[in-house]
């Protein structure tokens, strides 16, 4: 029996046009459908042929959800979902021919990069897109020899760049996490701004 495709996850969202807008400069990708939606919402299918997300903005969102009209406002922007939340969404993993183009991308954008990993089976960098949503976008064929990490000024990557050189002990890198943490929120709330203050 041939195995099954996963072929789109549903997320609900407070700005869809502005995150599908963003995907499809990223990655090539299109606008497949957008329209009404469940309970009277909107919803925008982004993707490839094969594969899309579906970025699903309710008629009216549930009390813990931090928006007004559609847009985040700051005293909820701070989401308390994380890694250990049931069901919640811990990233999206995207895969790319030419990571280090996309990256420039990202930085065109204004988002910031982080967690730069090159191991196997490819290199790899995570950004956030906003509204919560962690992207890892990862190459499988990248030349790994001749192709460094692209990193900003300040993107936190110490951490990444410790864990590729031989002999690091994880001790050593564990007393650097609080300037990744903080790198990470500050990539987490410039996302936020990106896709609300345009």
């Amino acid at each position: 029996m041939q195995a099954a495709l996963l072929e789109h996850a549903n997320i609900t969202v407070s700005n869809p046009d502005a995150i599908a807008d963003a995907l499809c400069q990223l990655f090539n990708w299109h606008i497949r459908w957008s329209g009404p939606a469940k309970d009277d919402g909107y919803t925008v299918h982004v993707g490839s042929d094969t594969a899309y997300l579906a970025l699903y903005k309710p008629k009216q969102f549930g009390s813990n959800q931090g928006s007004l009209n559609g847009i985040a406002d700051d005293a909820h922007s701070q989401n308390t979902f994380d890694h250990t939340t049931v069901a919640h969404i811990n990233h999206l993993g995207i895969v790319v021919e030419n990571l280090d183009e996309v990256e420039k991308k990202v930085f065109a954008l204004g988002f910031d990069t982080f967690n730069h990993g090159d191991y196997e089976p490819g290199r790899r960098f995570y950004f956030m897109l906003g509204e919560g949503l962690e992207a890892e976008v990862v190459s499988y064929t990248s030349n790994k020899t001749q192709r460094p990490p692209i990193l900003s000024q300040g993107s936190g990557s110490q951490i990444q760049r410790a864990k590729s050189q031989e002999g690091v002990a994880l001790q050593g890198i564990a007393q650097e996490a609080p300037i990744q943490d903080d790198k990470i929120q500050e990539a987490k709330t410039r996302g936020r701004r990106l896709l609300f203050n345009q």
